[in-house]
């Protein structure tokens, strides 16, 4: 038995690899003994070999984790029983032959129904941490579809598809950053101010970035793992899963606007900054 994380749940194990569904807030893995208890697995890590290992039954036991997700996004993060998968898998992720998909809630509306963002990021070191911006390092490209916004007065809020084609530091958070529609929540390139709004109206604080699909193929193996949009989207969005599943099966036709009540008081603050 996996010693996960009492909030992690394993969304499916097949062929040597694991995929677990990771809340916003806990770690890929620790950092140090004192972050084991917010950490994927209560378990030692080691960075180097990029495995978990543990004792049960008194016999030692590991895990290799293949990808990461910053502690506050969300959704499907892979990890392998033995070294020979893991190897296969993180070469895989390497190489690009993993499709990502995310769903993000952004501040404003995407120019059209589909967009490609092609932009050249540079990341350097600030205070210790990872920071990208646009620059001339690394060309980054990230696939961006509208799935619906909801619309009051002239504001709009932007549920997006994002599917990043190159696999850069903060890619999918900058691009959205740099193309004006800020993903919400996020406290390094998001809008502070609207943020803070938004959690005061909302009362949903997190970073609304979630992995919601990873398809890859390894050999003969083909693994397919999916994580639903957590509750706390919809609760922001003011809608139900019902709205959303009608609205994408194409119930309530072609590009329908989802609209919340005119009272929302989170569309009522937002409305002036985002609209178009």
């Amino acid at each position: 038995m996996l010693p996960l994380h009492p909030t992690v749940k394993c969304l499916l194990e097949r062929d040597g690899l694991i995929a677990l569904d990771k809340p916003t807030g806990i770690l890929s893995h620790p950092n140090s003994s004192a972050d084991r208890k917010d950490a994927l697995l209560d378990a030692d890590y080691s960075p180097q070999s990029r495995f978990f290992h543990w004792k049960e039954d008194g016999k030692n036991q590991q895990l290799f984790l293949i990808n990461r997700l910053d502690s506050a996004t969300s959704g499907v993060i892979l990890l392998a029983r033995d070294e020979a998968t893991a190897k296969l898998a993180v070469a895989a992720f390497e190489q690009l032959k993993v499709k990502k998909t995310y769903y993000a809630l952004l501040f404003g509306l995407l120019p059209s129904q589909e967009v490609l963002w092609q932009d050249s990021l540079s990341v350097e070191n600030v205070h210790g941490q990872l920071r990208a911006r646009k620059g001339s390092q690394y060309p980054a490209i990230t696939q961006c579809r509208n799935l619906f916004s909801t619309k009051h007065g002239n504001m709009h809020l932007t549920l997006a598809e994002l599917s990043p084609r190159t696999g850069r530091t903060h890619q999918l958070r900058c691009h959205s950053a740099i193309h004006h529609v800020p993903i919400i929540g996020d406290q390094t390139y998001g809008d502070f101010q609207m943020n803070r709004q938004f959690v005061q109206a909302s009362a949903e604080k997190r970073l609304f970035l979630h992995s919601a699909k990873l398809e890859l193929s390894i050999g003969h193996i083909r693994f397919i793992a999916e994580s639903p949009l957590p509750e706390s989207f919809y609760k922001a969005l003011n809608i139900t899963p019902e709205t959303l599943s009608a609205h994408l099966s194409g119930k309530n036709g072609n590009r329908t606007q989802l609209k919340t009540s005119p009272k929302n008081p989170l569309l009522d603050k937002l409305r002036n900054k985002y609209g178009k």
